[in-house]
């Protein structure tokens, strides 16, 4: 390769055009330090539309690939009830636009340097072999382990992600706890995989003023996996009246007759705490940073996770943090030194992590502010730098000349 890199990620959700989720986020951050850095990036991402379209946002050229409507698949009368229980949710990738827009692209500019995917989806499977140098796969976590057995069509074995990602030039993953995870679910050695931690952009602490006491904050994807019931059991303890907020995409209940949303309001009513918890949807950008910063503490009692984005954006900028002691929480913790830690799926121990944490400012901020300063091992021109070097790299020794 000589001259400009040129460089295509794809994504089912980028924050742009109103997604959400961690690899979205990965994404647009990864993206738009390329795009400073001078490379050619392009993201391929779903949207709304029925036609693949074309634009340039904040350096990058964005692709919106249109999506398909599981309705079309059900009776009318099944499509009806689906879409009054999901509403928005009602609509999901079409895999093969992504496909028909990265051919768009390498007939207007040639093939990409690197094409980079998250494993989940396997998106990259619809592209690699002839449209890029380099088959990049970003793990987060495989669908195989996160999602319920109903919501995904393939065992292990049969995984198109586990297969894509096992078959590609170059691998990245988020944390040493998901890789040793993935490796151990997939049932193969993914020594060749790279730790490079998701890049957060750091930000000024809140001012004094600013934040609203005993107002705490759960930022994430409300599902079972989030720990939502431990936290609103963790408040109702509390020796002091506070204020919880959830902020995240919805997501239908494991019974299927309701939304989770609707399970944390039916729960707060009944532990007497309803006037005190509000749900939002997901806020992106500087929004969330001020919502976020506005808090006294952010709360993720999650059961499980791979890359702990939230708490790692929580701590780049300068909120006090209070976590549940799963292993990726515990690695970004530096031995425990900046942020308090509960037993997970303990709500005695939730609550006193918080109370302390809430009783105790002056700690809470120092701790904050340590936190804040070790967070800026994850800045994108860092990480992103090494993201692009990873890839390059297998680039130049592919073909020397």
């Amino acid at each position: 390769m000589s001259g400009r890199p040129r460089i295509a990620m794809l994504t089912d959700n980028y924050p742009a055009l109103g997604g959400v989720g961690g690899i979205g986020s990965y994404t647009q951050t990864v993206a738009e330090q390329l795009a400073r850095m001078g490379v050619d990036i392009h993201v391929f991402s779903m949207a709304s539309g029925t036609r693949v379209a074309y634009d340039v946002v904040n350096g990058v050229s964005l692709w919106r690939c249109p999506g398909w409507s599981r309705r079309r698949q059900m009776p009318a009368r099944a499509a009806w009830a689906f879409t009054r229980r999901v509403g928005a949710q009602a609509v999901m990738l079409d895999r093969f636009s992504f496909a028909q827009a990265v051919r768009r692209a390498c007939r207007r500019g040639g093939s990409f340097d690197v094409l980079e995917s998250p494993e989940f989806g396997a998106l990259g499977a619809l592209c690699t072999g002839w449209s890029s140098t380099v088959s990049a796969v970003r793990l987060h976590g495989p669908a195989t382990k996160v999602l319920p057995p109903e919501r995904h069509p393939w065992s292990v074995e049969t995984s198109p992600e586990r297969a894509l990602a096992t078959a590609a030039d170059v691998l990245s993953v988020g944390s040493h706890y998901a890789k040793q995870s993935i490796a151990e679910h997939w049932g193969t050695s993914l020594d060749q995989a790279a730790v490079v931690q998701n890049p957060i952009p750091a930000r000024l602490p809140p001012t004094p003023g600013s934040v609203q006491p005993d107002h705490v904050v759960c930022v994430g994807r409300l599902d079972r996996l989030k720990g939502y019931d431990v936290l609103l059991r963790a408040v109702s303890r509390l020796r002091r009246p506070v204020h919880l907020t959830f902020v995240g995409n919805d997501t239908a209940h494991l019974g299927g007759r309701a939304m989770v949303s609707d399970d944390i309001r039916s729960m707060a009513g009944t532990l007497g705490i309803a006037d005190r918890v509000t749900v939002l949807p997901p806020v992106h950008g500087d929004a969330l940073v001020r919502l976020v910063q506005s808090q006294a503490l952010c709360v993720l009692p999650s059961l499980m996770e791979t890359a702990p984005v939230a708490v790692m954006e929580a701590m780049a900028w300068g909120v006090p943090v209070v976590t549940s002691d799963i292993p990726p929480f515990v690695e970004v913790n530096e031995g425990g030194n900046l942020f308090g830690m509960a037993r997970a799926s303990d709500p005695d121990s939730l609550a006193a992590e918080m109370e302390t944490a809430l009783t105790d400012r002056d700690h809470a901020l120092r701790r904050a502010e340590r936190a804040r300063r070790h967070a800026q091992r994850w800045a994108p021109e860092r990480v992103v730098s090494r993201l692009l070097s990873l890839w390059l790299r297998h680039d130049q020794a592919a073909d020397p000349a």
